[in-house]
């Protein structure tokens, strides 16, 4: 009698363990991946290299994290977590910066940031002077 009594016993432990995981992965598949870039500043003068950092939440398992900065090139930030390499534009444009998360079962994230390359300022160069007076300036 007592062999019967531990079976069902077991039985009911598993069960229970076997409700309990079934509910947390449920829930777990449940909670929204989100991804988010900050930019800083978001307009410069070329030649331009802005500051990016990133972060996550609700992914499951390992990520991949790509991103794109909207020139062509991107870079895969699997192995640094929350800053970017750094990037820097040198023509003139708009720009549109994005990072990208995938988590293992296949969900994916994304935020962009919108960023403006301005013309470099013109130089300025010293003249000579040739032999103006300076009185001519009132001085």
């Amino acid at each position: 009698m007592a062999r019967g009594r531990i079976s069902i016993v077991l039985l009911l432990i598993s069960f229970s363990l076997l409700i309990s995981f079934t509910f947390n992965t449920a829930n777990a598949r449940q909670s929204s991946l989100l991804a988010t870039l900050t930019v800083s500043p978001l307009s410069g003068h070329a030649p331009f290299s802005p500051s990016a950092r990133y972060n996550y939440s609700g992914a499951m398992g390992p990520v991949m994290v790509l991103i794109y900065w909207g020139d062509g090139s991107s870079n895969d930030l699997t192995s640094c977590r929350y800053s970017c390499p750094s990037h820097t534009y040198g023509t003139p444009g708009t720009y549109s910066i994005t990072v990208s998360v995938t988590d293992i079962t296949g969900r994916t994230a994304s935020d962009s940031k919108t960023i403006v390359v301005n013309p470099a300022p013109p130089q300025l160069r010293c003249v000579k002077n040739f032999g103006i007076s300076s009185s001519l300036y009132g001085t």
